[in-house]
């Protein structure tokens, strides 16, 4: 006779237990996207005006002292890591079927392929490497710590070494959203361009150690940095750029830009 397992099983404290971790889950869930948001400065005020700038970047250690490191560690370590990846699934893949005699010269050929083009990011990876090793970490000064939608950003650009660039400096601002469409395995990310500056600095006419200052306007139509009625995150890109012997200089920012209107 088999035993009555609904019987013995102590169903109302797992349903307990159960909704418990759901209930959990949720405000854990909550607590972590208020967390983001208020790194990405959307705050709410108690009295419902609009919040200062120093309000928006208080939660963010690198906006709130107006300094932004630049990007280029981050960036080379995805860069390797994708290399690694990418070798490692077809590079080693071709290698093993090499050997394989059932395996077809076409399959072969376009596994090679695959595994040839894997070279890109290695180059690539090496190539910002070597420029993270000679120019380092950039900082970005922002007047004011943030841009405003309607008027615009200004600050300096500084670097550790004098770079002496042979032509001059271009500084670019976008505002970039990522988001994804489609699912499973056809999901795929996607990059927006809102929109686009740019400026040029004269060589020659700042040092990069004092700092190279830059102001770019900025529209009133484009949203500002961490707007929620987006498909993805929106983030303003910083960018500057400068030919040099050898590898040419360049350097990212994240910076926060907000509508105060």
């Amino acid at each position: 006779m088999e035993p009555n397992l609904e019987g013995q099983l102590p169903i109302i404290p797992i349903a307990i237990g159960f909704l418990g971790l759901v209930v959990a889950s949720a405000m854990l869930q909550k607590k972590l996207r208020n967390r983001h948001l208020r790194r990405e400065g959307q705050i709410e005020t108690a009295d419902g005006r609009i919040p200062s700038i120093e309000e928006r970047v208080a939660a963010n250690s690198a906006w709130s002292k107006g300094e932004i490191r630049s990007k280029g560690r981050s960036l080379v370590a995805g860069v390797w890591l994708l290399a690694a990846v990418w070798n490692l699934t077809f590079g080693a893949s071709f290698l093993k079927q090499l050997s394989n005699p059932e395996m077809k010269t076409g399959g072969l050929i376009v596994l090679g392929v695959f595994a040839t083009l894997g070279l890109v990011p290695i180059a690539f990876a090496l190539r910002l490497t070597m420029r993270q090793l000679r120019f380092g970490e950039s900082l970005c000064r922002v007047t004011g710590k943030a841009g405003v939608i309607g008027q615009g950003i200004k600050g300096t650009i500084s670097n550790q070494a004098e770079i002496k660039p042979e032509g001059d400096y271009t500084i670019t601002l976008q505002c970039v959203e990522i988001y994804s469409v489609g699912s499973g395995k056809n999901r795929t990310s996607k990059t927006e361009v809102h929109w686009q500056g740019k400026t040029t600095v004269a060589r020659g006419s700042a040092s990069s150690r004092a700092g190279i200052p830059f102001s770019i306007e900025i529209p009133k139509f484009p949203p500002e940095t961490g707007y929620q009625l987006s498909r993805g995150p929106i983030n303003w890109q910083l960018s500057i750029s400068a030919p040099t012997k050898g590898v040419d200089y360049a350097a990212l920012f994240i910076v926060p830009v907000f509508k105060m209107d």
